[in-house]
Parts: structure tokens; sequence; C-alpha cells
């Protein structure tokens, strides 16, 4: 369970199947993205010494598991809704800039050179 103690910084040492367990078991059709996300996930976790995990379950929460039934539209690719009707050209530009603004949080000097105002 996530809460107000849960801590972001570090590795996720699960799978990709850990990932996207919600989707497999909700009989999902957004499946096959949740794959695709989830290994973009792993990717930026070592990167920014940030969980994938923790990145993945929020982007589960504000996107509603893929279905983007709130304000966000799927093509924006904006996984944790940054901004307003913010928009990302690719899956992983959204999932970057995910990281990028958990780690402006959590590193305020900046973890590495992906960590900018470009980005985020």
């Amino acid at each position: 369970m996530i809460n107000e103690k849960t801590i972001i910084m570090g590795h996720f040492t699960g799978t990709e199947a850990d990932l996207i367990r919600p989707f497999v078991l909700k009989g999902s059709g957004k499946t096959d993205w949740a794959r695709r996300l989830a290994s973009i996930y792993l990717k930026y976790d070592r990167k920014f010494n940030l969980r994938a995990d923790i990145a993945f379950a929020q982007m589960c929460q504000e996107t509603g598991l893929l279905e983007f039934t709130g304000i966000a539209k799927p093509q924006w690719n904006n996984f944790c809704y940054q901004g307003d009707k913010q928009e990302f050209k690719t899956e992983e530009l959204g999932v970057l800039a995910h990281f990028v603004h958990l780690a402006w949080y959590l590193y305020p000097e900046h973890i590495n050179t992906l960590c900018s105002r470009v980005y985020d």
C-alpha cells in the first residue's frame, strides 16, 4: 500500500509483469499499451533513482488505468496530468516528463541532465 510514508527514492526490484498486473487482472484492453509504458518506466527508474512502481501507480491513478476518463486525452502522452492540457510528442517523452516532474520535488539541485526546464 502506498501512503505518505512510502519512499519513492530508490529502485523498483520487480518486473514489467508486476507493473502491468492490474491491467491483466482487470482483463483490460490497454494491457499492451501498459506493457510498452512499463518498459519505459523501468528504464527511467535507474536514471532518476525513483521507483518505477510508484511512478507507474501514479500513472494508473491519474489516467484511470489508461482509460483517460478525465480532462487529459490519450494522444497527449501526459501520464501524470502535468499542466493544463500539456502534450508530449511521444510516450517516452511523456514518461520522461513524469520522472522529471517527480525529480523536481525530490532533487531541487537536479539529479541529472534530463532534469531541466526543457522537460518540466
